[in-house]
């Protein structure tokens, strides 16, 4: 068990070759002092390298990441593909590379997401649980992620903004691919939960908030929380806090990208909440709304969840638009959606 760390890291393994299982962190600090709003440190729990077994650790408490962790290489480039079955001879192993059942709450983030090492093309996080996040349950990740991802055996439930963000980084005419697969993402675990964090440094909430945290004053967008924001493909995304966003696009989306949602169940997403705040199964990226990339949803369940919960779509800002830029066809701007549920289009 591991408590209190100020302006630092709580864990930091910066090599390969180690086993982290099974530890308790708590209270990773941001000291609120002259020179914060310049900061640039993102202090985690755990800040753990790649080519390490880490496995049932709970980071409990972070004003900035529970986990800012690399993961390991899916089995093979393919997202679609589990890595499981290739690393199930050496489960034995204490020394294998794994990551996975690891657990994040009262954090801003739960999990930042690094790329694996290698050159896979593909970075895979397993069963990892995100609770009581307030801006992301996972985010993968600040600044982009570099490589493809499978997020598998995810569980995701009471976050305040959105419970998974994927943000793709990568050149203009890349192939590139998000995976998302036996997962649960649930609005809340109980109807009292969304009564914790309702004003700063009350019950359950952080005394110091990031500047660019989307709950330190309130939700965002009129009190919206959104289960799964559409994977976002681009050249490049802001570094984070202090000064810049979380999620901010720095370039063009790229033109090939695909993200696939199967076995997943999406439960209690009602509309609305009990203490009115607005809840969505699923939304695109606002910060992102002129460019969408398809979206495929199979064997997907729902516990719970309304029409009026399901989806929250933004449109393109309208200062985007340039009629001179069509030359002589004639667009109606209207907003790009592919959507697909087991084969049948529904946006």
């Amino acid at each position: 068990v591991l408590y209190k760390s100020l302006d630092t890291h709580m864990v930091d393994v910066k090599t390969g070759g180690n086993v982290i299982y099974g530890n308790l962190a708590t209270g990773t600090v941001r000291l609120n002092d002259n020179k914060a709003r310049f900061a640039v440190d993102l202090w985690a729990n755990f800040k753990i390298n790649g080519g390490n077994r880490v496995s049932y650790n709970v980071a409990a408490g972070s004003d900035r990441l529970g986990f800012d962790m690399v993961g390991v290489q899916c089995a093979r480039s393919d997202a679609d593909s589990s890595s499981a079955a290739a690393r199930s001879a050496s489960d034995d192993d204490d020394l294998a590379v794994s990551v996975d059942h690891n657990v994040a709450h009262a954090s801003l983030v739960g999990l930042n997401v690094l790329e694996a090492p290698g050159g896979g093309g593909c970075t895979e996080i397993d069963t990892f649980t995100a609770h009581h996040c307030w801006d992301f349950g996972v985010l993968a990740s600040v600044a982009g992620l570099g490589s493809d991802l499978l997020l598998s055996g995810a569980v995701i439930s009471d976050v305040r903004h959105a419970g998974i963000l994927p943000l793709r980084r990568g050149s203009h005419t890349a192939p590139a691919e998000v995976a998302i697969k036996d997962s649960v993402i649930l609005a809340r675990s109980s109807p009292l939960e969304c009564r914790k964090c309702s004003s700063q440094g009350g019950p359950g909430c952080h005394p110091n908030f990031s500047s660019q945290s989307y709950t330190s004053a309130g939700f965002i967008n009129g009190g919206m929380s959104v289960g799964l924001v559409s994977a976002t493909f681009a050249a490049g995304f802001t570094p984070g806090p202090e000064q810049k966003p979380w999620d901010g696009l720095m370039g063009y989306p790229t033109v090939h990208g695909r993200a696939r949602i199967t076995g997943t169940l999406f439960g209690q997403w009602t509309g609305s909440d009990d203490c009115g705040a607005i809840q969505r199964a699923f939304a695109n990226h606002p910060k992102a709304a002129d460019a969408f990339h398809p979206h495929y949803f199979n064997t997907i369940s729902y516990s719970n969840v309304t029409n009026e919960g399901l989806f929250h779509f933004y449109g393109p800002n309208p200062g985007w638009r340039n009629p001179s830029d069509c030359g002589t066809d004639v667009y109606d701007y209207r907003h790009p959606l592919s959507i697909y549920d087991d084969a049948r289009e529904v946006g």
